[in-house]
């Protein structure tokens, strides 16, 4: 995502009286409504996305908040995982960590009864950009 797509959103966020964070400590992280993040890919195939964490950018911020927003671009679709990992190249240097997510984590453990967002966020959205 552009410089000036990042300060476009923040703008649009702060004229709805959005407050907009930028620290990526985990007590900062634990208390907010919800991320905004970019992401690497998207895989068609299995409507994953693939979320890097880094030096500017924390693991925790796909991981933590309740809410978790995704943007990606058209261009960064992949049909599957064979066409994202042929695309690496780690001449270009590799993430710290990386995250495949394909919607919010789910566990039916406890007496057979499911139960979403027990690990990470309990709600997964993906803003498709022009």
């Amino acid at each position: 995502m552009t410089a000036d797509r990042v300060s476009a959103l923040r703008e649009a966020l702060a004229a709805d009286n959005i407050t907009v964070v930028t620290e990526r400590d985990d007590e900062t992280l634990f208390n907010a409504d919800a991320a905004i993040t970019g992401v690497l890919a998207a895989i068609a195939e299995t409507g994953t996305f693939v979320c890097a964490s880094g030096a500017s950018s924390a693991r925790g911020s796909s991981l933590i908040p309740p809410v978790h927003i995704a943007l990606l671009s058209a261009a960064q679709i992949v049909g599957d995982l064979f066409d994202y990992f042929d695309q690496l190249d780690p001449k270009d240097g590799l993430p710290a960590n990386v995250n495949l997510i394909t919607g919010p984590s789910k566990t039916a453990d406890i007496e057979g009864i499911l139960v979403t967002g027990v690990h990470g966020p309990g709600a997964v959205h993906v803003v498709l950009l022009e």
